[in-house]
């Protein structure tokens, strides 16, 4: 299979049906997985072929201070391994994979419009800051090894139908992203002194990794 992606929800909103008030507190988090690979072939053999696979995990915590806003913290982890390999005539091939693993934190700020009773409108605001560790290999070298910090913003649109007073459905697809990284890579096993990288990343994301289902739990805050 060409790509497989699974993502299950549970994000923060705010319902005038689930009666929330201000100073409601709810938890909540995502947790996401995706593998894809890629063939190329030539000749009727397959040339070249390459495999990502990437996990996370994000559980949070929010806080409404309205009851159309809420503001909220969480913390996550996000590991990804990808793979690759070019085969060339003679049956001779080279391998080559890469490992990221960071740890970063995510404060968010979400806006909600109801559309009906139980159906609502949500803008999410959201960051990650944080860091991590990277490790590269392949056939004819020996690894390389760096540390890497990161910052990423988005703008994530969705819908919230909510089934229960505590209980939500959720749909998201699609988000505007910012993203800037900068890449230290330890040099010394081959010779040289350490190199830093840095790469940014804007734009919209309507792919199918951008598609995001998932489930909401809401402790509404009882009125004095």
């Amino acid at each position: 299979m060409k790509s497989c992606f699974l993502t299950a929800v549970m994000a923060i909103s705010i319902s005038s049906f689930c009666q929330i008030n201000k100073g409601t507190i709810i938890l909540g988090g995502d947790i996401g997985f995706d593998n894809n690979s890629y063939e190329e072939k030539s000749s009727g053999s397959v040339s070249y072929s390459e495999e990502n696979n990437s996990f996370s995990f994000n559980p949070k915590v929010g806080i409404f201070v309205s009851q159309n806003i809420a503001l909220g913290l969480g913390i996550g982890i996000l590991n990804s391994e990808q793979s690759r390999v070019d085969r060339y005539s003679g049956f001779s091939e080279q391998r080559a994979s890469s490992e990221i693993s960071t740890l970063y934190v995510n404060p968010f700020i979400n806006f909600q419009s109801r559309i009906t009773e139980k159906l609502q409108l949500n803008f999410g605001l959201e960051s990650r800051i944080g860091k991590g560790d990277t490790k590269y290999s392949n056939s004819n070298n020996p690894d390389l090894e760096g540390e890497i910090n990161f910052f990423e913003f988005n703008l994530i649109p969705g819908l919230y139908y909510f089934v229960s007073k505590k209980t939500a459905l959720t749909l998201n697809y699609g988000s505007f992203t910012y993203g800037k990284s900068i890449e230290t890579l330890d040099l010394s096993p081959r010779g040289g002194s350490d190199s830093e990288i840095e790469n940014k990343d804007m734009g919209f994301n309507f792919g199918l990794n951008s598609f995001r289902i998932g489930f909401v739990f809401v402790f509404a805050k009882k009125t004095e």
